[in-house]
C-alpha cells in the first residue's frame, strides 16, 4: 500500500516511526516550509522534515499545499492512502479526493470533543480527566469526519502538554498502525461524529498565556499545564516579564491576601495567593534569563513576603 504522510510537530514522529518499522514507509513526507529565524540565521526545518532528513526520505515542502503545482505531484504518486498527523494546515476536498482508498488523519483528541488545532492544550487548561486519540477519515470540514478508531486516556494531574503530547503521540502510533491494518484488508468501520457534541479547541495565543491572578488555583495550575512548551505562562514581578513553568495548587485557603500577593518563601518554592486559595511555583524563568527553579530565584532576587505578581 502506498502512503504519503503529511505531518510537521514532533507529534507526528513517532506515528511517523511507527510507519516505517511496520512496513509502510510512505513515498512521500509533507510538510511545512521552512520557519525563518532572525537575519543572519540559518532557517529551521519542522521537526519532521528533520527526521526524514536522517532516514533519507523524499520530502515535499509546498508553500501552498492546495495550489496546482502540489495537486499534480501529489496525484504523480498515485498513493492509496493519506496518512496526516499534526500538519498543520487544511487539505482541500480536491486534495483529498486524491488517494485510491482514503485520507485519514490522526488527532489527539476524542472527537468531537476539541476539533482543532490545540486540543490536548485545552483538555489540560480545561482540567479534563481523560482525553485520547483518534483515527478518522478525512472530510472538507475540519476534523469532521466519520471515526475509525480511538483509544482514550487517563490525565494525571502531574501532566503538562508536553508530557502528555509524548504520551499521546506513543498511544497514537500504535493506534494509526491498527487503522491501517484494518484498511489494508477491507475490514475498517466508521462511525459518524455527533455534531450537537462538538466542541473547538483554537490554536493557543501569546496572550492566552497571561495569568490572571483573580482566577481560583487549580485554573491558574491548568492553564500552566496547559500551555507548557508553547505560548506558556507569564506575569509581571518588580515591572518585568516573569514566565511561570510549573505551578501546583497548595490547596490552601489563603484567606488574608489579596490576588497575586507572595504568601512565603521557603524550600517549598514561591506560593503565591489567587483569586480563590494559593499555588506554589516551582520553577520560572525571569525576563532574559534561563529558566530556574523557585529556590534559584528566592536565592538570587530575594522576593519579600507580600510583594506582588500582577497581571501587567
Amino acid at each position: 500500500m502506498k502512503i504519503v504522510f503529511f505531518g510537521s510537530s514532533k507529534f507526528a514522529l513517532k506515528p511517523l516511526a511507527g510507519l516505517i518499522k511496520a512496513g509502510f514507509a510512505p513515498v512521500c513526507v509533507v510538510t511545512q516550509p521552512d520557519k525563518h529565524k532572525a537575519r543572519g540565521m540559518r532557517a529551521a526545518g519542522t521537526a519532521v522534515k528533520e527526521e526524514s532528513l536522517r532516514l533519507g526520505m523524499r520530502i515535499l515542502q509546498p508553500e501552498n499545499i492546495n495550489d496546482a503545482a502540489s495537486f499534480n505531484f501529489l496525484k504523480g504518486l498515485s498513493a492509496d492512502l493519506f496518512v496526516v498527523a499534526a500538519y498543520g494546515l487544511m487539505l482541500s476536498e480536491q486534495i483529498l479526493s486524491l488517494p485510491g482508498i482514503m485520507a485519514i488523519n490522526l488527532h489527539p483528541s476524542l472527537l468531537p470533543k476539541y476539533r482543532g488545532a490545540a486540543p490536548l492544550n485545552w483538555a489540560l487548561i480545561n482540567g479534563d480527566k481523560s482525553t485520547g486519540v483518534c483515527v478518522v477519515r478525512m472530510v472538507a470540514r475540519m476534523d469532521a469526519g466519520p471515526v475509525l478508531r480511538s483509544i482514550e486516556r487517563d490525565i494525571p494531574e502531574c501532566e503538562d502538554a508536553i508530557s502528555l503530547g509524548e504520551r499521546l503521540s506513543a498511544a497514537g502510533a500504535e493506534l494509526l498502525l491498527e487503522a491501517i491494518k484494518d484498511i489494508e484488508k477491507g475490514v475498517w468501520k466508521e462511525i459518524p461524529q455527533k455534531e450537537e457534541e462538538a466542541t473547538f479547541a483554537r490554536l493557543l495565543k501569546k496572550e492566552d498565556g497571561r495569568i490572571d491572578w483573580n482566577k481560583p488555583a487549580f485554573s491558574i495550575q491548568n492553564l500552566v499545564r496547559g500551555c507548557a512548551g508553547w505560548p506558556g505562562t507569564f506575569s509581571y514581578f518588580r515591572g518585568k516579564t516573569i514566565k511561570i513553568n510549573k505551578a501546583v495548587d497548595t490547596g490552601s485557603k489563603a484567606e488574608g491576601f489579596s490576588p497575586g500577593e507572595i504568601i512565603s518563601v521557603d524550600e517549598k518554592g514561591l506560593e503565591i495567593a489567587c483569586g480563590r486559595g494559593s499555588i506554589r511555583v516551582m520553577a520560572l524563568q525571569p525576563e532574559s534569563k534561563k529558566e530556574m527553579t523557585a529556590r534559584e530565584f528566592i536565592n538570587g532576587y530575594k522576593p519579600l513576603r507580600e510583594e506582588r505578581f500582577t497581571a501587567c
